[in-house]
């Protein structure tokens, strides 16, 4: 995913390492840390092949809560915790049942973040508070 948003945020001309700002590395960490958790990843993988699904969607859902004071971004104060929760008791409930559920669930759960992020932009930008 990281790629992806590198190439994106070149598409779009958007600056996401802040070179303005000095805590502009701190988001590249922030992001990369993410790949400090693929050992339980593969472990999961490994010894529960049918809840990689859910290992994956809980541990992209947690590395968003630090972008909350990053980004000074309510949403993902609310929506890190969100996913992990959810996708924890889909798991629960759907005991390896549907699997096709928590990815569904996690691009959805994207989907509104991106939507809050851009109207929080939006609202910040014409209240010329960035």
């Amino acid at each position: 995913m990281f790629p992806l948003s590198v190439g994106i945020s070149n598409l779009v001309k958007a600056d996401w390492k802040l070179k303005n700002n000095p805590l502009g590395n701190l988001g590249l960490f922030l992001n990369l840390a993410q790949i400090i958790y693929f050992p339980i990843l593969f472990w999961g993988m490994i010894n529960h092949p049918n809840d990689a699904i859910v290992f994956f969607s809980i541990i992209t859902g947690a590395h968003f809560f630090p972008y909350g004071w990053f980004y000074n971004v309510k949403a993902y104060y609310v929506m890190a915790p969100m996913i992990s929760v959810v996708i924890m008791f889909l798991a629960l409930f759907l005991n390896g049942n549907y699997l096709w559920v928590i990815p569904l669930t996690m691009a959805l759960f994207l989907i509104i973040l991106i939507v809050w992020i851009h109207l929080d932009y939006k609202n910040k930008f014409s209240n010329n508070k960035i």
